[in-house]
């Protein structure tokens, strides 16, 4: 679909910014400046909430508390009232800045330049609220993003990027950090750092829970580094070129960062810097060693990247999968319980490429009648738009009500939300064992479900997909804050996950409920649930629920899968099959009775499982409960064989089940 009939585009080179694309004239105020207009709406949607919640007749059942969403609230703290706005009630409409085809001269940094882009906690600003920054480019090779030669402040040793994600306020890029920063994205680029800059960084780039970069080439002649990521920086990142830097890629403390289909020439020091939890797919370092690792504790997997395992690991694991072998180097390489190390079975094939329809294949649902305010209801247009015929459904700008369930017909191939918001009616809500929207109709076409960011207003029993045919699908970019993503209720179908990521129990019902001690409701809907089925995935980020991924006899493969709160992470049951490349737990909860892996009569392979929490009380007691036949192994925290990382923290490698 030509990005130009998009509704909710921002073409940088039309009114009011007008960016000149020749390269003769320098953008960078003009980039500056439509980010700054983005995110000011973050800052004052963070002031609109906290002037409802501290407003006197604020409803609350206790004098001086207060909740608005989750983690939006208001509390007594050493006997003053103090609140915390970590997001706005209503999150404004995600809109697209695009590049039309030409070159972008630059002779600073782009990025927002406000200071009051930030949320509250304890009353006091906090984290950067970076969040929905969606860059997007007629193509890599018809659109270049340039830093003038020789600008001032990228010399050698700065460490300054042409295009940030997040203002860098700290010398050390590896401490820069937000967790408020879901699903930016970076597609369809080259970034040139020109000649003369030899501090210069092509991209700082940060996302939480979901992000991608994609098709995007980065050049330089002699410049520092191509990506660097911020701390927690969660996503994919795949079909990047980059050539002519001192490192291609430097990641910091990842919650994990996949990276495939990555191809670096004439590098000088290695390509990849890691420090955090790294994957490695199908990529290339011509000349130069592929990896070195930061200082601190990297995890890198490594499956079809030739590695130098010569290096220095200081406190970090490396482990390379080859054709027929696997090799485990490094600080930590105990097996956690007994002797068995795992090898994986399966293999992570090319994820799918979403079709390339014509214009005249698409149809949006505004044409139908709905309307993206969050108060019609936008079912019946939507469904209308579902049976129109046309091979490509899109949304528009805003936030569409939804109050029943949507029947996806054979007839659509994909389904293109364009990073809107979904509000769930009330009906809706109590949908249990329902899909917002549900596949009904068998076909050998694969469907393809991509760019959704809905918050909290999208929340309830139901979950956003029904898989109810025997048709392919391919989950890409979708990030659900408060709902459960998927389940199936016909077997035998092949499904992937491309950077999705779903939280549960996080309405502020459910905050409230679990911080008095009592149930919470929607705690017990399972963000994904596969039965009978083969099931590929990578950047995998379900969180909050009792349950976080059920595995009934499916086959399972995960590249990067990380969760938070005290439910199971993974249950495989019924002679299934979990095969899972790099895990990360964190914020478990001392004293409750579930594991947090559970292999009941199946298989359970992990390579590194990172188990971590902030707090003595905020770990987990068990680590792995196992049923085969009438035996039921438990293994504890205690029981794990190996080093810690600093006071709460254990890797894990190679486990498999018995």
């Amino acid at each position: 679909m030509n990005p130009l009939l998009y509704k909710n585009l921002i073409d940088v080179t039309k009114p009011p910014y007008c960016a000149d694309n020749t390269g003769k004239r320098d953008c960078t105020a003009i980039l500056c400046q439509i980010l700054n207009d983005l995110l000011i709406r973050e800052a004052e949607g963070v002031a609109q909430t906290a002037k409802k919640i501290l407003a006197p007749d604020f409803p609350s059942s206790t004098p001086g508390y207060g909740y608005i969403g989750f983690e939006s609230r208001k509390f007594m703290d050493h006997d003053r009232q103090e609140i915390s706005i970590i997001f706005p009630e209503y999150v404004p409409a995600s809109r697209i800045i695009y590049f039309p085809a030409g070159t972008y001269l630059v002779s600073d940094t782009v990025c927002y330049t406000l200071d009051s882009i930030q949320n509250i906690y304890h009353s006091k600003p906090f984290y950067q609220l970076a969040r929905g920054i969606h860059f997007l480019g007629e193509s890599a090779e018809s659109v270049t993003i340039k830093l003038a030669d020789h600008s001032p402040g990228f010399q050698a040793g700065a460490g300054k990027p042409v295009i940030s994600y997040i203002r860098i306020k700290r010398e050390d890029w590896r401490r820069e950090i937000t967790n408020v920063a879901q699903l930016n994205t970076f597609s369809e680029l080259t970034v040139d750092c020109g000649q003369g800059n030899p501090g210069a960084i092509g991209l700082f780039f940060v996302s939480s829970n979901s992000g991608r970069i994609e098709n995007c080439n980065f050049v330089s002649e002699g410049s520092e580094c191509a990506i660097q990521t911020a701390a927690s920086t969660e996503g994919v990142a795949n079909n990047l070129k980059i050539c002519g830097f001192d490192y291609g890629i430097r990641t910091a403390d990842s919650h994990p960062l996949i990276w495939e289909n990555v191809s670096l020439s004439e590098i000088r020091r290695a390509g990849m810097l890691v420090g955090g939890k790294t994957i490695l797919h199908h990529v290339r370092c011509e000349d130069t060693p592929l990896l070195e690792f930061a200082p601190g504790y990297g995890i890198c997997f490594a499956d079809d990247a030739i590695v130098h395992t010569g290096a220095d690991f200081d406190q970090n694991t490396l482990i390379v999968r080859q054709e027929h072998s696997v090799s485990v180097s490094g600080r930590n390489t105990t097996v956690p319980f007994g002797n068995q190390v795992w090898e994986i079975t399966q293999e992570m094939p090319t994820f799918p490429k979403l079709p390339e329809l014509v214009d005249e294949e698409w149809i949006c649902v505004d044409d139908f009648g709905a309307i993206g305010d969050g108060l019609t209801d936008c079912s019946g247009a939507i469904q209308q738009a579902m049976n129109s015929g046309k091979a490509g459904v899109c949304f528009g700008e805003g936030h569409y009500l939804i109050n029943r369930p949507i029947l996806i017909p054979a007839s659509v191939q994909v389904l293109d939300f364009h990073f809107c918001d979904l509000f769930a009616g009330e009906s809706l809500k109590q949908a249990k064992n329902s899909g917002v929207f549900e596949i009904s109709e068998n076909s050998d076409s694969l469907l393809t479900l991509c760019n959704l960011y809905t918050f909290e207003q999208f929340h309830g029993f139901f979950r956003l997909i029904r898989h109810h045919a025997k048709r392919p699908l391919l989950c890409k970019d979708l990030h659900t804050q408060t709902a459960a993503m998927y389940f199936n209720t016909v077997e035998g179908s092949t499904v992937w996950f491309d950077n999705c990521a779903c939280t549960t129990g996080t309405y502020s019902q459910d905050a409230i409920l679990k911080r008095i001690g009592q149930t919470p409701e929607f705690c017990c809907v399972i963000p994904f649930e596969f039965h009978g089925q083969i099931v590929y995935a990578r950047n995998l980020n379900p969180e909050r629920a009792d349950l976080e991924v059920l595995n009934d006899h499916s086959k399972l493969l995960v590249y990067g899968l990380k969760t938070e709160g005290p439910g199971t992470m993974l249950k495989t049951t019924n002679g299934g099959l979990s095969e899972i490349c790099v895990m990360s737990a964190g914020i478990g909860k001392t004293g409750t009775e579930n594991a947090l892996i559970i292999s009941d009569r199946s298989q359970t392979g992990l390579y590194s499982l990172q188990i971590g929490g902030i707090a003595p009380h905020l770990l987990f007691d068990k680590i792995v409960e196992e049923t085969s036949g009438q035996k039921t192994s438990v293994f504890s925290m205690t029981d794990i064989r190996g080093e810690e990382i600093g006071e709460h923290t254990k890797t894990i490698v190679c486990y498999h089940s018995l």
